[in-house]
């Protein structure tokens, strides 16, 4: 497969792509990314490695967009399996039933550790996070949600208010009540501060902005003794972590601890659509919600 991009740009037109986008997007980005020396113009794009359109140079793709390209830019399966869906189907429609969208739910539970057998399908990682939130609060009734510092989970209302860095969050205060945080990887801090009112502990495996801070097997399998003990949804997001990114399908296998919730995205949509989703346990406390509440959380991107 020929690399596609843009090619051969003239400074001139170069110079008139940055003005552009200063113009309609916004100027304080192109100052952000040159401060790190990261204005570059995307140009071929294929595999671990991309082309920057002023110099030419090739540069490999650590950053990955986050774990967006866990499988290669533009993989030409997915490319292919892409092209064909779209001879008979599009986005599809929320609230509809489709076979596409079963078959999908049946291919991702085949996958999923442990007994993670229901899923809601989402367009972003932010949005599943705000349903696997409400997933957790709706079905225990409680609303207390305990998060890490220096945590992140996302840029909308509950998964903003989840993240445990006052750098996303000091310009939009008040967010939302009844978050609570505590060190990453400090077992007896939750352990003596859970209560009654707590509905969930929702952490990555691996901080990813954080700092690169791995869970030991010992602190997840404490967590999830301490959430059966209380009756606590333990949320794991592998939205950064899932899909093959640490040597197993998703980081959570390593420890072999299962929770009751899982957020996944990223390269779910294999870095060619956008896509996420929520998995979580045939429990009856989460299935009788989920039944009694079919559109607690409706999500277009999800059809």
């Amino acid at each position: 497969m020929q690399p596609v991009g843009i090619q051969n740009l003239s400074r001139k037109k170069e110079k008139q792509i940055f003005h552009l986008f200063g113009k309609h997007i916004s100027k304080g980005q192109i100052r952000y990314l040159s401060g790190g020396h990261l204005d570059i113009l995307e140009s071929e794009r294929n595999g671990i490695r991309f082309r920057e359109s002023r110099s030419g140079r090739t540069y490999i793709d650590g950053f990955s967009s986050a774990g967006c390209f866990n499988v290669g830019r533009r993989n030409p399966q997915i490319i292919e399996a892409l092209d064909k869906a779209l001879d008979d189907y599009d986005m599809g429609t929320y609230g509809r039933l489709s076979a596409p969208k079963i078959e999908l739910a049946k291919k991702i539970v085949s996958i999923a550790p442990g007994d993670l057998n229901r899923v809601l399908l989402c367009g972003t990682g932010a949005d599943a996070i705000e349903g696997a939130l409400k997933l957790a609060r709706g079905a225990t009734g409680r609303n207390e949600i305990f998060s890490m510092i220096k945590a992140y989970h996302g840029h909308s209302g509950m998964s903003l208010s989840a993240n445990g860095k006052d750098y996303y969050k000091g310009l939009f205060q008040p967010l939302m009540p009844g978050f609570r945080f505590v060190p990453f990887g400090d077992l007896s801090a939750i352990q003596q501060m859970v209560s009654e009112h707590t509905a969930a502990i929702i952490l990555e495996p691996i901080q990813g902005e954080g700092g690169i801070h791995v869970a030991t097997d010992e602190y997840l399998k404490g967590l999830r003794e301490v959430c059966d003990r209380h009756g606590i949804m333990l949320i794991f997001d592998e939205i950064q972590t899932g899909f093959g990114r640490t040597g197993k399908l998703w980081a959570s296998e390593h420890s072999g601890v299962v929770p009751d919730i899982m957020v996944i995205a990223k390269s779910f949509g294999g870095g060619l659509y956008p896509n996420a989703a929520i998995l979580y346990r045939d429990s009856q406390v989460l299935t009788d919600f989920v039944d009694h509440n079919p559109e607690f959380h409706p999500s277009l991107g999800g059809g």
